[in-house]
């Protein structure tokens, strides 16, 4: 029974059982032995045991608080000594967790004072721990924020705030790092500022991706941009081309001939210009003919002897028998020009650039020991300066695109990439020697003439075109080229009706009854297109000999005219500019045999100039 009890419970039924018992054998022993009254024992029993009851009641009621009490001292004690052990672990949880952050963690005192860093901070800073403790964040100060950055960031802090922005900082070695930072107030129990926390995320990288992606996006754009200027400039520079050899006829002396010939030379130079930016703009291959480098050397010199500064010393030589190469003359210009104005910007004090070309053997061994070469005969150039060198460190990744040890504007990253890829675009390859405070030599390797193969310009047909009164149609927007056309046209013969687009073109040809012996047309033209032209004329004159000429497009327009061109049964295209001469080849190409002066076997379908024989070049 008792079992069942709480202990204080059995304790006081304990006590209560005793005392009863005593109680009830005293009574009756003094009632038998001093003779005293029943009735009155029985009052004294009464009021013995309801003071026992009451007393045991009151006893297990006190022994249950005590008990409890000590219970909860106990459960307390056992729970203060858990979370002691708790609070130890997550401290050494927390630290764990800091010291392994990627992240930069700066610990101030409410001074700025540095009182804790972590790993990651001093594996991006470069400074350790020892080299920072109780210096102020000052210490990483690049000097690319003006001081009201600084003095509002401490302003922001010092009311209570967070501060979270990009901070630009200066590493131990030098180096410029961008960071991604938030600082934190840490307050005590009373509210008082008694340290800061700084959390910076190293975003340099992401930076300089950033910036990459915004120079592609404006070459993109440059490049978009380039396509309407580089189609522009050929209609201008195609009616100088076409009147040249019209101008050599009506003014014959060995004078005008000179200037002619200065004219000419000026007018292909601008148009390998525009193919230069298509190229850069759009990857489009340049005309790959026979060069002689030593031209290509002494018309450079001339270049920059009048533009370097005169504290540059220009020193040129060349092996004298120095073979030809197969290249496109533009493209091999702007090599030689780029490494050129590197060699400049190496010696801003002045110094000595030398140019040199020589002929060379690469055997098999030296071709395996050798990335991007392979055994033959080349014609190597050196541009050499006596500059400040490249560092050792980034000697690797000098060709890299968009990569530039330049002040900000004053490079972009693309001249060295752009040699790279134009000289391994001629089969060649470039390498580079650097010392610091000696210079840099680069040193570009072309395959020699007979070991790379030539795209031949073609030819004229010999005996010249003469048109004999017969009808030509002329099609174009531009007035220059339409009144230039007409009169060297109309100087070999022909009889030409113009037209200034696709719609007048038609009004035209039904004008005449459609009597034209061929159509020469523009391709982007208002309106109406050339191409569309060719395809409405087509349908009334099958055996129509249609001509389409063009400036060049974008890539995307390239592909869709060529396909339209050639549903329209076009065979040749002239890309402007062009010369009288490729006019009148394009005109013995196209004509039919019956409306020649002699039998015609050359192929009929070509393209004028060469530049890409399978497509309309953009």
């Amino acid at each position: 029974m008792l079992q069942r009890l709480s202990p204080p419970a059995r304790i006081a039924a304990i006590y209560c059982g005793a005392a009863t018992a005593w109680i009830i054998v005293t009574d009756l022993l003094m009632a038998w032995w001093f003779r005293v009254p029943m009735a009155t024992i029985a009052v004294e029993m009464a009021k013995s045991l309801a003071f026992v009851v009451i007393v045991g009641v009151l006893a297990t009621k006190t022994i249950r608080k005590y008990a409890m009490r000590e219970a909860e001292a106990k459960t307390k004690s056992l729970l203060d000594e858990h979370s002691v052990f708790a609070a130890g672990e997550r401290v050494h949880l927390l630290d764990a967790a800091l010291q392994a952050a990627p992240t930069s963690i700066v610990i101030t005192d409410s001074r700025g004072h540095i009182e804790w860093v972590n790993p990651a901070f001093e594996k991006i800073s470069g400074y350790s721990s020892s080299e920072v403790i109780g210096k102020t964040p000052r210490v990483l100060k690049s000097g690319k924020h003006p001081q009201a950055f600084y003095d509002g960031l401490w302003r922001t802090i010092t009311a209570g705030n967070n501060w979270q922005g990009e901070i630009c900082n200066r590493a131990k070695d030098g180096r410029i790092f961008r960071e991604a930072m938030t600082v934190a107030p840490i307050r005590d129990s009373e509210g008082v500022i008694r340290h800061y926390v700084a959390i910076k995320e190293d975003i340099t990288e992401s930076k300089e991706l950033e910036g990459r992606l915004m120079r592609a996006q404006r070459l993109e754009s440059i490049g978009l941009l380039a396509s309407g200027v580089a189609h522009d400039l050929n209609n201008v520079l195609a009616p100088i081309l076409m009147s040249i050899e019209w101008l050599k006829s009506r003014y014959p002396t060995p004078e005008s001939h000179q200037i002619l010939d200065i004219m000419e030379s000026s007018a292909q130079r601008g148009a390998g210009v525009v193919r230069q930016v298509l190229t850069f703009a759009h990857g489009i291959e340049g005309e790959r003919v026979e060069i002689v480098p030593r031209h290509l050397i002494r018309e450079l010199q001339q270049m920059i002897t009048g533009t370097f500064p005169p504290g540059i010393e220009i020193d040129v030589h060349f092996a004298p028998d120095l073979k030809s190469v197969i290249g496109d003359p533009t493209q091999l210009h702007q090599v030689l020009l780029n490494l050129a104005v590197n060699a400049r910007d190496a010696m801003p004090n002045g110094g000595t650039l030398t140019i040199s070309a020589e002929n060379c053997r690469i055997s098999d061994k030296e071709a395996r020991l050798t990335v991007g070469a392979q055994p033959g005969d080349y014609v190597i150039i050196s541009v050499a300066d006596t500059g400040s060198g490249i560092p050792p460190e980034i000697l690797d990744r000098i060709f890299d695109p968009f990569f530039t040890t330049k002040p900000k504007g004053r490079g972009t990253g693309l001249g060295l990439s752009t040699v790279h890829g134009l000289v391994r675009s001629h089969g060649g390859f470039v390498t580079v020697n650097s010392a610091l405070g000696v210079g840099s030599r680069f040193t570009v390797y072309l395959l020699a003439a007979k070991d790379a193969p030539v795209q031949q310009k073609p030819q004229g047909g010999g005996q010249t075109l003469q048109g004999g009164g017969r009808r030509l149609l002329l099609v174009d927007d531009e007035l220059a080229v339409r009144r230039v056309g007409e009169e060297v046209l109309s100087h070999f013969g022909f009889t030409v009706v113009t037209a200034s687009d696709g719609i007048e073109a038609l009004e035209k040809f039904r004008e005449f009854g459609g009597q034209f012996t061929a159509v020469i047309t523009d391709v982007g033209m208002p309106r109406m297109s050339g191409d569309d032209l060719a395809a409405t004329l087509r349908s009334m004159a099958p055996n129509l000999s249609i001509i389409a000429s063009t400036g060049i497009l974008s890539e995307s327009q390239t592909m869709t005219k060529m396909k339209a061109l050639k549903a329209a049964g076009v065979e040749i295209v002239l890309n402007k500019p062009f010369t009288s001469d490729l006019l009148m080849d394009a005109l013995k190409k196209a004509l039919p045999p019956s409306e020649l002066p002699e039998q015609v076997t050359s192929p009929r379908i070509i393209t004028f100039p060469p530049m890409r024989g399978d497509s309309l070049p953009g």
